[in-house]
């Protein structure tokens, strides 16, 4: 089948697992690139793919959706500033504190580290951070350091947005001091000029990436991190990535509510090849926010820190947002939009999440926010009956009539469709 062999360049590609997206996500992005290119046969379409390594890039960037904010789960980087102080206590401090993040998708993730070290006392002479990502869009975005407001969800500490961002109307630029210490490039979790890199790093995030790669490909990557991370270093994970560090390499460092982990074992050796997968092309590209929740894997036990105990079972998928759809009906917008916000970080991309978040967000007056989410949600299921007719109320309310009879004629031929 042609949307399989597709499916394999993009796992050559970048690692990904495409179940993790699900195939409908998958078949959407190469109906998109097919319309853009005027393609109307999806194997000639492949052809151009195995031929012409743009267009791999083009529909790397369909396929994937950032999905990030300023200071995303904050604990992580409450840990950070415990992490450094403590080290500064010790006298254990570098003369220069090099940070990772990668992806770094549109840039707040690593202008929220060098805020966090700056706030922790570190010199912005001693500081820098490589922010690394193989999409382009995402970061000629995250270079201009310009935000909306989608940008900084939940609570941000007023002083933090005074010292550290410019308000212009409904934007906030991210101020010379920190747009300075971040330094942005292209690359590749799954390559071997990452896997081969002599720099090492004081602290790496690698949050919501792991999780969306074959297992192979995650096993390489581990190993990466592995090598790049200082002995006496910090690799921050995802929320459901820490159930994947291998116990060989990674131990978590009692911070387990910051998905923090310290290395362990010596490094491998790097790679001089791509383990799995021949034919793999080189491609820049991330999946930055399809997701399936990685099997959990036994924890080491023995010398060293004291591994945190095994989680608890999380609760059924379809609990977690009956709750959330709960406590919406009663009025508490914010714990309902925080559960979802959760279940989408701890089981990736799912329509059903994305279009109840998007409920909330219109039951709160954030239109704009709702009409994203519902796309989002349309995009991964795109007979999504009731994401459609919102979607469709939502452009009608904006004056977009066109565009709203268009959603409710797709709505109708959806429903007709789950009649037959």
């Amino acid at each position: 089948m042609i949307l399989a062999k597709i499916e394999q360049l993009l796992q050559s590609a970048i690692g990904l697992d495409a179940s993790s997206l699900g195939r409908p996500a998958v078949c959407g992005a190469v109906e998109r690139r097919m319309t853009v290119l005027g393609v109307g046969d999806m194997e000639d379409y492949y052809g151009r793919l195995t031929t012409a390594t743009d267009e791999l890039n083009e529909l790397i960037e369909t396929v994937v959706i950032p999905e990030t904010w300023f200071f995303r789960d904050r604990k992580p980087f409450a840990a950070l500033e415990h992490h450094v102080r403590e080290k500064r206590d010790r006298g254990a401090m570098p003369t220069s504190f090099r940070a990772l993040s990668l992806p770094c998708s549109t840039g707040e993730e690593p202008y929220s580290i060098a805020i966090a070290l700056l706030e922790a006392g570190v010199a912005a002479q001693e500081i820098r951070v490589d922010a690394r990502d193989v999409s382009r869009t995402a970061l000629d975005y995250a270079r201009r350091a310009n935000y909306g407001s989608h940008s900084f969800r939940g609570h941000q500490d007023p002083a933090i947005m005074e010292r550290y961002f410019i308000r212009d109307e409904t934007r906030y630029l991210v101020r010379e001091q920190v747009r300075q210490l971040v330094h942005f490039d292209r690359a590749n979790i799954i390559d071997d000029a990452l896997a081969a890199a002599r720099q090492r790093y004081d602290v790496i995030f690698c949050r919501n990436l792991l999780i969306y790669l074959d297992e192979r490909f995650r096993h390489r990557a581990f190993g990466t991190l592995h090598r790049l991370l200082n002995d006496d270093g910090l690799l921050f994970l995802g929320h459901a990535e820490g159930g994947t560090a291998p116990p060989e390499l990674f131990l978590t460092a009692g911070r387990s509510t910051a998905y923090a982990f310290t290395k362990t074992g010596e490094d491998e050796e790097a790679p001089h090849s791509p383990a799995p997968a021949p034919n793999r092309r080189t491609a820049p590209a991330r999946p930055a926010a399809p997701a399936r929740v990685a099997r959990a894997r036994p924890t080491q036990t023995g010398a060293g820190p004291r591994p945190s105990p095994p989680p608890q079972p999380k609760p059924a998928p379809e609990d977690e947002l009956e709750l959330a759809r709960q406590l919406a009906d009663m009025g508490r917008l914010a714990e309902a939009r925080e559960i979802c916000a959760r279940y989408l970080d701890d089981r990736g991309r799912r329509a059903q999440a994305y279009f109840l978040h998007a409920l909330i967000d219109n039951a709160s007056g954030e239109t704009r926010q709702a009409e994203q989410y519902l796309r989002k949600a349309i995009y991964l299921d795109p007979d999504h009956y009731e994401a459609l007719i919102h979607l469709s109320l939502l452009l009608a309310q904006q004056g977009d009539h066109s565009g709203a009879a268009l959603l409710r004629r797709r709505a109708e031929k959806a429903s007709a469709q789950c009649a037959l």
